[in-house]
């Protein structure tokens, strides 16, 4: 959403993630910056998504402007919503000035031309911070996670009631309002961080994190296994022919993510514990070893999804990447956290 073509971007997003919400699967393939590439395929159908600020413009700007041809053969054309009527009436006559190769009826223009989920005034808010449209955008985007995040809390915290040898509603009562305290976290977390990585101070932060980012992933590359892992974990987004650097890009824009994440993570559930100190309902001795084992463990969460993800990817690339991320961060977690704590109320009488 910082680049300089952000409207676009965010119409690329927001249309991709409308069509996941309606069961259609998704490949994000324009991330791999292609030459002329689709920027998704959706069902199989190849497409390429023009946001102007008008039809002409959107279409006008699908066409080489040395040539006169279109530059994507074989692709549908997506559009602002509201603009399809008149972009097909325009690619209809680049079609009869015999522009579109191997199409020749104009008549067959709005096959070609579709309209997005989104208007262009939609995405442009969605590109910017503080407003109802990147508001409801962030929160869709995390739904999903949220609530498979939710429901794992609940699952996992009933069966660990249960077997401490609590009743079923008293187990029942736990789960329900640890798993909700546990979804509006992250749900809270996940958008205050998305609106502001759309400020300059957020780009300015993601700027000096990438830059972190990008040396461990080249550092992690030279190693076998890593480059194994950030293969198989990038690949998933940028597609399985991306070149080298693509690869790398994707892989330095998902450890960016999870830094960034755990970083607010850490913050949201530390700031509680400022407040009640602050209040004198707690000592500040209390809340500092409470930030340190939060901080440990998150940071260990973290490292045991990706070594976890490297040994997943050893045994079984794909699925296995996921999984082994999935019970190394789990594990590794929460192992790291109550280490940390035995350690801290040692030290820290």
């Amino acid at each position: 959403m910082s680049a300089s073509r952000a409207n676009g971007w965010a119409a690329e997003d927001w249309n991709a993630l409308v069509d996941r919400l309606c069961g259609k699967h998704v490949d994000k393939v324009g991330l791999s910056n292609e030459l002329n590439g689709a920027d998704r395929i959706v069902n199989g159908i190849k497409i390429q998504t023009k946001y102007c600020s008008s039809a002409y413009d959107s279409v006008y700007n699908a066409f080489d402007q040395a040539t006169g041809k279109f530059r994507y053969p074989g692709m549908k054309l997506e559009v602002p919503k509201g603009q399809g009527k008149d972009a097909i009436r325009y690619f209809a006559e680049r079609i009869r000035k015999g522009d579109v190769p191997g199409v020749t009826d104009p008549a067959e223009a709005s096959k070609w031309v579709v309209e997005g989920h989104c208007t262009y005034e939609q995405a442009a808010k969605v590109a910017k911070a503080g407003n109802i449209e990147s508001l409801k955008y962030d929160v869709m985007s995390h739904a999903v996670t949220c609530t498979c995040l939710t429901g794992l809390t609940f699952v996992l915290t009933y069966a660990g009631c249960r077997m401490k040898g609590a009743s079923q509603k008293d187990a029942f009562q736990c789960a329900y309002k640890r798993a909700l305290a546990t979804g509006a976290t992250y749900l809270t977390v996940s958008v205050a961080m998305q609106q502001f990585f759309r400020t300059q101070a957020g780009r300015d932060t993601m700027a000096w994190v990438t830059k972190g980012a990008r040396k461990a992933v080249e550092a992690a590359y030279q190693t076998e296994i890593g480059r194994k892992t950030i293969t198989q974990v990038a690949s998933r987004q940028v597609g399985k022919q991306a070149t080298e650097q693509a690869v790398k890009n994707a892989a330095t824009k998902i450890a960016r993510s999870n830094v960034l994440m755990a970083a607010a993570t850490t913050v949201a559930v530390t700031v509680p514990d400022i407040v009640r100190s602050c209040r004198g309902k707690q000592s500040w001795k209390e809340t500092g070893k409470n930030a340190i084992v939060n901080t440990a463990g998150t940071a260990g969460g973290w490292g045991g999804a990706v070594a976890g993800a490297a040994i997943g990817t050893a045994i079984f690339p794909g699925i296995g990447t996921a999984i082994g991320g999935f019970i190394g961060g789990l594990g590794v977690g929460m192992g790291v956290q109550m280490g940390t704590k035995k350690l801290v109320d040692w030290a820290i009488a």
